[in-house]
Order: C-alpha cells, then structure tokens, then sequence
C-alpha cells in the first residue's frame, strides 16, 4: 500500500438482505449463488475486478482500491475493505447493479452511500434502511447557442447566394464532413474497449472455473456452445466474438505457457497461464490507436504500429 493512501481501510458487508428486517446484521443474508456467479456478477458492474480461485479480488482505480472476499461455498455475503472514501462509489454501483444492502460491520447500520460521499467518512442511514440507489438522472441543462457576428454575416450572405434552403444543406454538410472522422472514430474505440472488457470478465470467470493456477483460454473458445454444453452452463461469450473481425479492428489472442484441462472442460483445447488480447485497426478505420488487454484486466494503448505493453498509456475507466 503506498504512503497516499489512507491509514484505517473502510470495511463493508454486501448482502442480499430481506426487506421486512430492519436490524443491520451482514449474518443475515441471503444465500447469493455459486461463487463462479457471485465473482462474474461483481466483474461486469466493476469491469477490471479481478478474482483468483479462492475468493479473493481486487478492483483498482487510480484514486481508489477494493480489496473483495466472498466465500467460495455458499456464500452469503461480499466483504469489502476500500482505502478510500471515493471507493465508495463502487460500492454504490454494486449495491443497485444487484440490490445488495451496505452494512458497516462495526456499527451494525446500512450505509449511506450518498450522505458518506459527501461527509468525507461513513455516514449511517438516519431515517431510512433502504440500499442506496441512484437518483434520477437530471435533467441537461437547456443550452443556448451563441452565433457570433462573424459567423451570422457569413450565414446571411450564404443565404442571399443560395437560398435558406440550400443554405441549410451546405452547413449541415460542411458540419457533418467535419466531425463524422471524429465520431466514426469514437464510436470504433468504444464498441473496441466494451468488448474487450467483456473479454477480460470472461477470462476471469474461466480462470475461476479452472481453479489454481489460474488458466485463460482462446476468446474464439469462449464464445463456442460445445465446450460448455458438457457442463450445462453457456458460453461466457456471446457468440460475435468467436470472429475476429469487429468494428472495424482485428483481433488476436495470443496465449503464453501453453497447457491443457482435464475433466469437463477439456473440450475447451489448448489453455495458457497467461496471454495477451490486442486490437489493432484495419487500414482505413477511423482512429488510430491499438490497444491491448492483460489477464488483470487492464487495458493499454498506443498510437504506433505495433504490440502496446505495460509501458503504454493505460485506458481507465471512469469510476
């Protein structure tokens, strides 16, 4: 732990809780589902969560770390220690994503996650004990566009030469041959990053199927029927990403330390101790920039044509 972070970690319970009891007692949960489901769950609110085979995960943010432990049999509840209080925030989207309740272990009360946000500390629900759940949306706020007088002198003789009509036509066009580089290339990257974050949930859901050491399997494997039919459960992948071509970018695998499974599994094929996951344009696609995805979830991106590595700038996720 660096010397920044705050000395006294915040410790909170997440559990499925019945609504008609009113005391605060993280003993009383509900029974949340197999471990492999529970950890998967948590990985797609917290994309970047990782989990290991015994139940111990980790979601960092550059202002913030969770450090999660739920049981691997039968677990009924999510104990979570956060380092700081923006921490929290995560804990929020976790709590409506499943309609988990926050407990304070030590004080026996729900937590407010709103009211603690805004104190800086742990605050209690005072008059109600409902989870916390996000607000309504506000509305934007109305915004007024200013036309400068350049800008209105250069319109109205375009309208004198032209005509409204076609004058319209010609700013939509000069507008839209502006910024459809800039949108096309936005919408490439971020359909990209949403898959390969679906990715790194996936391998992180497997590894915990294949227990100790952790083992990742080809992402074309993951969203095939036949390997999971054996097991009865489905494919961690929806079936598009067993192509390798998607929005635009080429998408590779690459798996290091080469071995195999043993039992149900084994249909899966060739596993691998770790691998790397790269995206990389296709020439004429908007956007520039290759990225690669590691077994801890983190994502990397450079602007060269070539591998990133650890090295490069790191794409984060807004908390």
């Amino acid at each position: 732990m660096t010397q920044d972070r705050d000395p006294q970690p915040i410790e909170v319970v997440l559990v499925d809780y019945p609504s008609e009891l009113k005391a605060a007692d993280p003993t009383r949960g509900r029974p949340l589902g197999p471990y492999v489901d529970v950890g998967t769950r948590i990985m797609q609110l917290l994309p970047g969560a990782v989990f290991d085979a015994h139940g111990e995960g980790l979601y960092t943010r550059a202002a913030y770390q969770l450090a999660l432990r739920v049981a691997t049999d039968a677990p009924t509840a999510v104990h979570v220690s956060v380092d700081r209080i923006e921490g929290l925030r995560a804990i929020g989207r976790l709590a409506a994503g499943t309609g988990w309740r926050v407990i304070d272990p030590r004080a026996a009360t729900f937590v407010d996650i709103d009211a603690s946000l805004a104190a800086g500390h742990v605050v209690p629900f005072s008059l109600r004990v409902t989870a916390w759940e996000p607000g309504e949306p506000a509305a934007p706020p109305h915004r007024v566009r200013q036309w400068s007088s350049i800008s209105a002198l250069a319109f109205l003789v375009l309208v004198i030469a032209i005509g409204l009509p076609a004058a319209w036509g010609q700013i939509a066009r000069l507008v839209g041959s502006k910024n459809a580089t800039l949108t096309e290339a936005a919408l490439a990257e971020r359909s990209t990053l949403a898959d390969l974050r679906d990715v790194a949930t996936a391998e992180q859901a497997f590894a915990i199927m294949t227990g100790a050491p952790p083992r990742y399997a080809p992402v074309a494997a993951l969203a095939r029927d036949e390997p999971f039919a054996s097991i009865n459960i489905t494919p961690p992948l929806r079936a598009p990403f067993a192509s390798s071509d998607r929005h635009g970018y080429t998408f590779e695998f690459i798996g290091e330390g080469q071995t195999a499974l043993e039992g149900a599994l084994q249909p899966i094929g060739p596993v691998y101790a770790s691998y790397v996951y790269i995206a990389r344009p296709k020439p004429g696609t908007p956007g520039a920039r290759t990225f690669a995805l590691f077994p801890d979830g983190r994502i990397f991106a450079t602007a060269e044509s070539r591998r990133p590595t650890r090295q490069d700038m790191e794409v984060v996720e807004q908390p």
